[in-house]
């Protein structure tokens, strides 16, 4: 299983439940953790972690406060099958107010990972 995560404000949210007529979604009692499955078994697996954010240096940190405010909400996202996690990602991070760190040095506003994501239908970040 691989993994990114999601930053965005405390005061906004993901709006997964955009997503319930396209796919399967479990969620928990507080939303701590939400599963998102297709019709063919992919998924993704959103955790809410803020500890998350002691995992990053001085200068992550501060383009993190600087795009989105210290406020912040921090999910884990387990996936398999990454074609699955863009087509989940460019449904619902395509924005500004959003960032996401792909585990393989790359930090950035959600929209711009979008756009990655519609540029280069083949790119797997783990492969360089």
């Amino acid at each position: 299983m691989r993994n990114i995560v999601i930053f965005h404000p405390a005061s906004a949210n993901l709006n997964l439940s955009s997503l319930i007529k396209d796919y399967r979604i479990i969620e928990n009692a507080n939303d701590e953790r939400i599963w998102i499955e297709n019709n063919i078994g992919d998924f993704v697996e959103f955790i809410h972690d803020d500890s998350v954010i002691n995992y990053y240096d001085a200068d992550e940190l501060k383009y993190i406060i600087e795009t989105i405010g210290e406020k912040v909400c921090i999910y884990i996202v387990n996936f398999k099958n990454i074609k699955f996690l863009k087509e989940i990602s460019l449904k619902i991070a395509d924005r500004e107010d959003l960032i996401i760190d792909n585990d393989f040095d790359l930090i950035t506003r959600g929209n711009e990972f979008a756009k990655l994501c519609r540029e280069k239908d083949n790119w797997d970040w783990a492969d360089g």
